[in-house]
């Protein structure tokens, strides 16, 4: 998962360690998916190529320029769209619950083999995050009618590099996935899950309260065991109904009550 480790230094210091002799050999693995990106130079450096591994994300943004960056966006060859926006995030499954998150891409299990295509700030409200298969080729470029000419990408938050027209960014899924350890006893699920609700807090909220019982009808006026007459029925069927309503008001005004 992308940001804060799943547990604390101290937390790791335990679950580190080897597994007893009654365990199983071995230790709990995932393989996380990476992407391989690469870069290739147009213009005065044509030719150059400059190739990267990253496990959460690869980010082209627009910089310090003030002008929205205009990419054009190919896949397997096919165009899918010309990104105007802030820039385009191309997440792992692994990062996705890092910066893609919180530029509104979805959560993404890391079993599942895919990447995430998540626009920052787009200038349409009908751009939406996309998501990939692992056997896609995505390309970027800068478009010739850039008003800045100009974008930046970083990999995993490092090594910014400018992207100037005619150079070509390449991301597809890495051969060379990246082994993590486990929690002994653990399962890439049981530790997914752990992380969602330790670092993210996931869905955490007070639980819904139910709604109180309806009063007992007056043991006193049957004790006798003679019926009320029907006018009085309705008048002390009535009084339930206001104090029932007045029980329910108050528990929605009461400061510890949810929806």
């Amino acid at each position: 998962m992308g940001g804060p480790p799943p547990q604390s230094p101290s937390e790791w210091t335990g679950s580190a360690q080897l597994p007893s002799r009654s365990s199983p050999p071995g230790l709990p693995l995932s393989l996380r998916m990476r992407l391989r990106c690469t870069i290739v130079r147009g213009g005065e450096a044509r030719g150059a190529t400059t190739v990267r591994n990253v496990l959460n994300e690869v980010v082209v943004d627009r910089g310090p320029s003030p002008y929205l960056t205009c990419l054009e966006c190919f896949c397997n060859g096919e165009h899918i769209t010309d990104v105007q926006a802030d820039g385009i995030i191309l997440a792992t499954p692994t990062g996705s619950t890092a910066y893609s998150m919180s530029a509104g891409g979805s959560m993404v299990h890391p079993s599942v083999p895919a990447i995430c295509f998540t626009p920052i700030c787009p200038h349409t409200l009908s751009f939406r995050p996309i998501l990939f298969p692992d056997s896609a080729t995505i390309f970027m470029r800068i478009s010739e009618e850039s008003r800045s000419g100009e974008a930046w990408v970083a990999f995993d938050g490092k090594f910014r590099e400018r992207l100037g027209v005619g150079d070509t960014l390449g991301v597809e899924a890495s051969p060379y996935p990246l082994p993590l350890i486990n929690r002994v006893g653990s399962t890439v699920d049981a530790d997914w899950m752990h992380t969602l609700r330790y670092a993210l807090g996931f869905n955490q909220r007070a639980r819904q309260k139910s709604f109180p019982p309806p009063l007992a009808p007056d043991a006193d006026a049957l004790a006798d065991g003679d019926a009320p007459a029907d006018a009085d029925a309705e008048a002390d069927d009535e009084v339930d109904r206001v104090a029932d309503a007045a029980r329910v008001a108050q528990l929605r005004a009461d400061d510890d009550y949810t929806d």
